[in-house]
Parts: C-alpha cells; structure tokens; sequence
C-alpha cells in the first residue's frame, strides 16, 4: 500500500507559475523592483519555511448514491463521484500538503511593518509553494501508477466547486487516522472548514486501471493542467504550453501576408451589457496593450462594494493575454485579484468566515481560456450582479463583464480595420 511523508520537498517552484499568481500576463519577466522583492521572498522561504507533503492510498474506494466512500467515511461530492466512475476508478490516494506556517507569520509581520507589495508577493508565494507541492505529489504519484499499469486521475479537493469546504475535517481525520507511518505534519481543520496554517491543502487522486477508457477524456488527464517540465509520464502537453506555443507561432508568421478578410471576432455581436456602460468602462477601466504576439494584454479594473458591512468598497484587476487577430483572439490566460492595497475585499462575508478558501477560489477560476474571445457571447453561466465576490455566480457576472468590455474594445478596433481598408 502507497504510502510517503517528505519534510524537505523540492522547492524549485516555477517563476512562470509564481508570476500566474501575482498576476503578471503569461510570458512576462519579472524585473526591477518587483524581481528584487520577489527573490528577497524566495531566498527568506528557503530560509525560514518548513514545507511537507504526505500521501496514503486508501484501503477501499466505494461510490455511493450522489457521493463516495474512502475506507468507509462518506463524502458528498457528486462531481468527484462522477469522475470517478466515468474514469473507471477502482481506488484512491489521499495527499495533504502545506507550505508551513511561517510564510503566513511573515506576511502577517510585513502587512503590521507597512509593506504591502512584500506582503502580497509572500502571500502568493505561499500559494505557488502549496501548487508546486501538490504537483510534484501528484508527479510522484504518476510515475508509482504507471509502473503498475494504471492512470492517476486529476485532484480534488472540498472547497472546490460542488464540494462542501466543511468536509475538509472528515477528510483530515481520515488523513490522520490511516497513518501507519505517522503523520507528523503540522495541520488542523476549523469548524468552518479553514484549515490551519492556511497555505495547505488536501486533496483525493483517483486512481483507475481502465487507462483507454480515463484518456478518451480530457478533463481526467492531469497532464493538462499539470505544469512539471521534462515529466516522463505526460500523456498530453501542458495546456498554457499549447497556449504559448500558439502565439509563438503567431509572432514566428508576422511577416507573412495576412488575409484581410479574416474574420478575428464578431463586430456586430449583442452583449448581455448596454453598449452605453460597454463604451463608458472600455474609456474609464480598461488598459490594453500590444503583445509581442501580435495579440493584445488587458487590465480591467473592477470598482464594486461589498453587499453588507456597511458596503465597503473594493477593486479587483483582470488580467487577460490574448493570441493575435489570425487566431481569433484566442484567451492564453486570465486572473483576477484585488489591487495591492486594497482592503474592501477583506470586510466581504465570505473572506471573514475564510479568507483563504475565497482568495483559492477567486485564483482558480479562469473561465473561458482557450477559447476566441467571441466564445464570451454565447457563454451561459448562472450569474448575479451582486456587487462583491462571495459566490460563484457573482464572480460568473463580473467576468462576463471584464470579457465583454474587452470584446467591444476589440470590436472597435476591428471596424475600424475594415473601415480602413
């Protein structure tokens, strides 16, 4: 049976995943004062911090009406239980892992000293810790499945979309309890849910033996979102790789002649927003740049208030890398998270009862990449126009709008193209 503790994981965590999570663009190279502050955090980690990763592979894997069973304690996650079964899963592997408690006393100590661009590089530097250990888990895992024959399957974890956060204390106690080795990491669950030192995560790898069967979909491939390089077990690219590659071949074809009848995006598209506020936001909230792929970089700045406590307000930025007019505008990638310096964001329901789960879900929700910009029209999604960003469905409403924004900049641009000849 699978079973393994490290104390002293690899830390040779991306720059290009950092940089995904303080925001940059895809591609972008940190420099000047923000690659100072962002080596002072890595060499201060290296230091200073105490990250660790377990995994164990349960006894028995049942599926159960809309939820599943690990060794028999029963979890309500009617998605995981389909991917289960729709993958063929005949077991599963528990992993916990966490960046330690100190990068969190750190930032806390930068936040009291006045620093908030310290702050805030320590705080994601934490989550690029916690997504790197993960990964390597989940490489180490691969390699242990492929000699056997058989397909480890992405991770979940609660908190997830359609999976109860509060079960993160079942979860921890089923970690806990099946350790024969000991597990002798530091980590505790709230009440809530939030777990203790809050850069940690758990998380459920299945595992299935019907390899043909796992492939056939994309979405139970973890190579796609895994991002480890020269990873001997990848059955399909990387996807911000593919992405990359894409506008690569983009810049690599700029001298060739371009069709003038291309068709990059609908210019005469109806948005679910009044062209009136489309205009008046594109004017007022957006930044776009020319990429070195002929593309485009985007920053929308979204002003809003929190729905109770007083409506404080808040400003997140969005941030989008598009591929160039020949491939449609295609979405690289996309993020959003509060302006440094912000604290509105902080007196939202949501963050009081747990900032961190929040902050992950907030980072983790990049919907519509891969896809043309003109996907934005046709994308149906449950949505409120609430103004913070406590739920799905308001976050769903506020990426509609940074979308839609962009795609009538982008509109703009291209009429006048067509006007010019």
């Amino acid at each position: 049976m699978l079973e393994f503790f490290e104390s002293s994981p690899d830390l040779n965590v991306l720059e290009s995943e950092y940089t995904r999570l303080l925001g940059y663009p895809v591609g972008r190279v940190l420099e000047g004062r923000s690659k100072e502050i962002a080596d002072l955090t890595r060499a201060w980690y290296s230091e200073n911090g105490s990250p660790w990763v377990y995994a164990r592979e349960v006894s028995e894997l049942d599926l159960d009406g809309d939820g599943f069973l690990l060794d028999g304690v029963g979890f309500s996650s009617k998605h995981l239980k389909d991917s289960f079964e729709k993958a063929g899963a005949s077991s599963a592997i528990v992993v916990a892992v966490s960046a330690g408690r100190e990068c969190v006393e750190r930032s806390q100590e930068l936040w009291k000293e006045g620093k908030p661009d310290e702050y805030f590089f320590m705080e994601m530097f934490g989550g690029a810790v916690v997504e790197h250990l993960v990964a390597q888990a989940g490489a180490r895992l691969c390699e242990w499945a492929d000699a056997r024959g058989m397909l480890v399957l992405p991770h979940y974890s609660p908190g997830y979309p359609k999976w109860d956060v509060s079960e993160q204390n079942r979860l921890l106690e089923l970690i806990r309890g099946g350790a024969e080795g000991g597990f002798s990491g530091e980590l505790d669950a709230l009440e809530s849910g939030m777990l203790t030192p809050k850069k940690s995560l758990l998380a459920v790898f299945g595992v299935t033996r019907e390899v043909e069967k796992a492939t056939k979909v994309g979405s139970l491939v973890p190579c796609e979102t895994c991002f480890l390089p020269g990873c001997a077990y990848r059955r399909k690219p990387y996807f911000l790789d593919t992405m990359k590659n894409l506008a690569n071949e983009e810049i690599q074809g700029a001298g060739a002649p371009v069709s003038s009848k291309v068709v990059a995006l609908n210019t005469a598209a109806s948005y679910s927003i009044s062209p009136r506020a489309l205009r008046k936001w594109a004017e007022s909230r957006l930044e776009l740049q020319p990429a070195a792929n002929g593309g485009y970089e985007a920053v929308f700045t979204y002003d809003g208030t929190t729905c109770s406590n007083m409506g404080h307000p808040l400003r997140y930025l969005y941030r989008v890398s598009l591929s160039g007019r020949n491939t449609r505008y295609t979405i690289l990638d996309a993020s959003c998270g509060p302006m440094v310096g912000d604290e509105g964001h902080k007196k939202q329901c949501e963050y009081l009862k747990n900032g961190d789960r929040l902050e992950r879900s907030i980072s983790g929700e990049r919907p519509l990449v891969g896809e043309p910009l003109d996907a934005v029209l046709d994308w149906k999604h449950p949505s409120s126009p609430s103004g913070c960003f406590c739920d799905e469905s308001s976050r769903n409403h506020k990426w509609t709008i940074a979308y839609e924004v962009l795609h009538f900049s982008l509109a703009k641009l291209e009429r006048e193209r067509d006007a010019a000849g």
